[in-house]
């Protein structure tokens, strides 16, 4: 099999690195865990917690594959060296595997290191903080955690120098990391909001009220609208000619005439024809008495 390029290893690196899913990022708070560290024997256990670690300082929690390995213990001497860096603005610095406190004590003796070593021998830690991938490998990473447990910095998968110099940068930025979990007053100020904006969803607009009052009183009015007064062309549409609106007001005056007219005159001819007729069958009783006498 031929030999792999360092663009290769750094490629297949890369690849691995993007199949990480840590779930974290600048601004959560880290959640807690509690670890045994280098100084934990099989009759004397030392645990600490993150809690305790962020109670006073910030921390720095690097983590590699294997103690006493080539690129590990650069790593490690690294943070070393800039040991004072760290503390002088205001972080302690952790190193963290899946080492048995032993190794990572032989380790530390070993290459003098001022910091205590984690053990995180189920990869329960390290799989939270997303630094594992698949078959229980660790990816070379580290965290930076503000005083308090927020999370300052986070980067999976560094080459063991750059995450020193990476790390190091972090801590010397003063500026304070914003928390990425929503206020509880503004929170609860949203939640106020979205209750009314959905009460006043529900209630009908001024507009809609206005259209259903004018729909009531046009189903309850009988009265006709009024008619166009004679003469009066004010407020006729334009488009309506006004001779012809003249003609049909003096036909409507000449209907109106007839129709008070027509019944007088019909009875007064009635009257005259009455008048006029004379008794055919009937006798007057003067031509009854002339006949007698005949």
């Amino acid at each position: 099999m031929p030999p792999r390029g360092k663009r290769a290893l750094a490629k297949a690196e890369e690849s691995d690195v993007k199949k990480l899913k840590s779930g974290l990022a600048v601004g959560d708070a880290c959640p807690d865990f509690e670890l045994e560290t280098d100084e934990s024997s099989p009759g004397a256990e030392r645990k600490i917690s993150l809690k305790e670690m962020v109670k006073d300082n910030g921390v720095v929690i690097f983590a590699y594959p294997r103690a006493n390995t080539p690129g590990c213990t650069t790593q490690a001497c690294g943070f070393k060296d800039k040991f004072d860096v760290f503390e002088k603005a205001g972080y302690k610095v952790y190193g963290l595997s899946a080492d048995k406190p032993r190794q990572q004590a032989n380790w530390r003796k070993k290459h003098c290191l001022q910091f205590n070593l984690l053990c995180d021998t189920k990869y329960e830690v390290l799989e939270m903080l997303g630094m594992t991938k698949t078959g229980k490998k660790i990816t070379r990473s580290h965290i930076v955690i503000e005083k308090g447990g927020l999370i300052k910095d986070i980067k999976i998968g560094v080459g063991p120098k750059s995450s020193i110099a990476e790390a190091s940068k972090t801590v010397k930025d003063k500026t304070p990391v914003q928390s990425s979990a929503p206020e509880p007053e503004k929170e609860e100020a949203e939640a106020k909001n979205d209750d009314r904006k959905e009460e006043d969803a529900d209630e009908p607009k001024e507009e809609e009220k206005k259209g259903d009052v004018d729909m009531e009183k046009d189903s309850t009015s009988d009265d006709p609208a009024p008619a166009q007064e004679p003469g009066n062309y004010e407020g006729m549409d334009e488009s309506e000619p006004v001779e012809e609106a003249k003609a049909s007001d003096a036909k409507a005056e000449e209907e109106k005439k007839e129709e008070v007219e027509g019944p007088a005159q019909a009875a007064s001819e009635e009257g005259k024809g009455d008048e006029g007729e004379k008794p055919s069958d009937d006798a007057s009783p003067a031509q009854e008495d002339a006949g007698t006498k005949d």
